[in-house]
């Protein structure tokens, strides 16, 4: 009931508005009039982490995380399918209060750092919501229209374990 929305004009990724990110910022309940206005004329919207709870893993290259395991470990939960054709999975985490990157536990980069998996999206960050354009033209698309499932952090941890560098607080500091 919590989570909140942020509109993004077409052809972007990047949230309108002014600190749309905080708790009197650009960004709206799922009833209010500007959002649907922005809906009705066919703008994207973005879905607000940290509000409510509302945590999810943006996880980029599905090949590799399945190769790990990692998808088969995912539970029953709210999932859309990304632009890009990733994975935004959506959970209820209160305890979890920042971004954490992810990483491959072996493969690099071309620049020789751990290989980018996505990042599990939380306080002051968003996603594109399904049904939204991606700037390549792809449709954002919802594929699991379960309950968004209520986890600890400590089982979200475990779900992405080994893939996440620890000893960084910052994620602009990550490789």
């Amino acid at each position: 009931p919590g989570v909140r929305f942020t509109v993004i004009v077409n052809g972007t990724k990047k949230p309108e508005g002014k600190d749309w990110a905080g708790v009197n910022g650009a960004n709206y309940a799922i009833g209010d009039a500007p959002l649907a206005g922005y809906l009705v004329e066919g703008h994207n919207y973005g879905v607000l982490c940290g509000h409510d709870g509302l945590t999810v893993p943006d996880l980029d290259d599905l090949g590799a995380l399945k190769k790990l395991g990692i998808l088969a470990r995912i539970p029953d939960t709210f999932r859309a399918l990304s632009g890009r054709g990733g994975w935004h999975v959506y959970f209820d985490c209160p305890e979890l209060d920042h971004q954490i990157g992810l990483y491959h536990p072996t493969l690099k980069d071309e620049d020789g750092e751990p290989l980018h998996l996505g990042e599990i999206q939380s306080k002051g960050q968003q996603v594109v919501g399904p049904g939204s354009i991606h700037p390549n033209g792809n449709r954002y698309e919802l594929v699991n229209d379960a309950p968004i499932m209520k986890i600890s952090k400590a089982d979200l941890l475990k779900i992405f374990e080994g893939l996440i560098i620890t000893g960084v607080d910052d994620p602009a500091e990550e490789p």
